[in-house]
């Protein structure tokens, strides 16, 4: 018992505010270190103990749906231009059935939407910016033929399947 009040203790003196320092996290060195900050890479990470405020953006639309069914409906903007819209239902086999998308505009000014549906296949997201996989060479399609003739060969004639 008296191990675990000693280490209470010891947390709380580490966690306690360090002389020189007030709320917010600004102390009369702040102009230094955001000197000091600016000569560095957007990549690097500050140890120091103050915060940049980021600006409040203000919401133009929200409307959020949920009946007793299981099924909800959420839409909203903002000033930014972010929009965001989903629909859900329970699936059949005890999944959520989700269906929606989403839409920003990238730093260089141009809209993304994505547009996706998450169901008992899975998650799949359509649109320009999301990745795609390179088609498959020929040999591959080849090797998948052979595969599924194989599979189709051994099902006719009553062979044991194996996955």
């Amino acid at each position: 018992m008296k191990l675990v009040v000693f280490a209470a203790l010891v947390g709380v003196c580490l966690g306690a505010k360090l002389p020189g320092h007030v709320d917010g996290g600004h102390d009369e060195h702040h102009q230094e270190h955001q000197e000091h900050h600016e000569h560095h890479d957007a990549g690097f990470v500050h140890s120091g103990d103050f915060r940049h405020e980021q600006p409040h953006v203000a919401i133009l639309f929200d409307d959020r749906q949920a009946p007793a069914d299981g099924s909800y409906a959420t839409n909203f903007e903002t000033e930014d231009g972010v929009r965001v819209s989903e629909n859900g239902q329970p699936g059949s086999a005890g999944q959520s059935n989700v269906e929606g998308s989403y839409s920003f505009t990238d730093p260089d000014g141009n809209l993304v939407e994505v547009r996706y549906v998450a169901d008992e296949f899975g998650f799949r997201a359509e649109s320009p910016y999301v990745p795609t996989p390179h088609p498959l060479p020929a040999h591959a399609l080849q090797q998948i033929a052979y595969a599924e003739e194989l599979r189709r060969l051994r099902e006719q004639n009553g062979e044991p399947q194996f996955s």
